[in-house]
């Protein structure tokens, strides 16, 4: 393997350990630490055949699908797989996740993945969700599913299959990059039933943290360059400071926009199995809340 820091040979990294640092053959000075993969790492290092779910949108849509061991997941539009593997390490190896790719290609890329990261708890089926639905063959019960993930260019175009697999109580949440799509698919919610309805975009910020004597020296580095009129001026943006600390913070390189996520929760059922939709998300709390606990 040939990198910047140097060449590192197969024959050092294999059997080794996590942790274990290792040495370019050509540059003794030059090493690289063993990393065991996780689910951050794949999302940086994935061959981004479509765009992909970034970190920072895949945690949000983990929160609010209230992933946990055992769950039974859907996902659509599995593209390069970053967040079916995320989901996959969230609900272990007792749970399992159900994802479809209409592209024959993506479909097989990541038939290999899995093989590839021996992720027993993932079943991908090469399907057109809009006209086939989101019921998985392994399934056979309707509204078994904890949660739904959609990354499909029309996702309003399968919250109707949406309402089949869902559990009672339980949510979509859907990824779109443009906000004509965040409207269409909050009517097409609202139209089906779902409540609870929230958008929200993510803007990453990373900081920085550095010795304060570097920060001066930055400091000393503006001023000079603003003494000296007949030179560029550096465009820096100082960091922030706090007095009694030995460090400062600096803003790194943000992250441009990535796109939108919208959640819908699957209304509770009645003892009929209807729908039961009062007004309001407290009254519709309230009302299942009694009806789970009559006493």
């Amino acid at each position: 393997m040939s990198t910047r820091h140097g060449v590192f040979h197969a024959e050092d990294i294999i059997y080794q350990t996590y942790g274990t640092t290792i040495y370019a053959r050509n540059k003794p000075k030059k090493s690289l630490i063993l990393l065991k993969l996780t689910a951050e790492l794949n999302t940086h290092c994935i061959d981004y055949v479509t765009q992909i779910v970034y970190t920072h949108d895949i945690a949000l849509a983990t929160v609010w699908l209230n992933l946990f061991s055992g769950a039974k997941i859907i996902e659509t539009g599995t593209g390069s797989g970053s967040v079916t593997v995320s989901f996959a390490r969230s609900v272990g190896s007792n749970g399992r996740v159900y994802t479809f790719e209409a592209n024959s290609d993506r479909y097989q890329n990541f038939r290999k993945l899995i093989d590839d990261l021996k992720l027993t708890n993932v079943e991908i089926e090469n399907r057109d969700v809009y006209e086939k639905g989101l019921q998985p063959s392994a399934e056979e019960s309707e509204n078994f599913a904890d949660g739904v993930f959609l990354d499909l260019p029309e996702p309003w175009r399968v919250l109707k299959h949406v309402k089949k697999v869902l559990k009672p109580c339980s949510v979509v949440v859907s990824f779109s990059p443009s906000i004509e799509q965040v409207l269409e698919t909050k009517e097409e919610m609202n139209r089906q039933g779902f409540q609870d309805i929230e958008s929200i975009e993510i803007i990453m910020q990373p900081w920085g943290v550095f010795p304060r004597e570097q920060m001066d020296e930055k400091r000393r580095k503006v001023q000079d360059s603003r003494q000296n009129s007949f030179k560029k001026p550096i465009s820096l943006e100082l960091p922030m400071v706090f007095e009694t600390s030995p460090f400062a913070l600096y803003a790194q390189e943000s992250y441009p926009h990535t796109g939108y996520l919208i959640m819908g929760c699957q209304p509770p059922l009645d003892e009929d199995g209807i729908d039961f939709l009062p007004q309001d998300s407290k009254s519709r709390l309230r009302a299942h809340n009694i009806k789970a606990n009559p006493n």
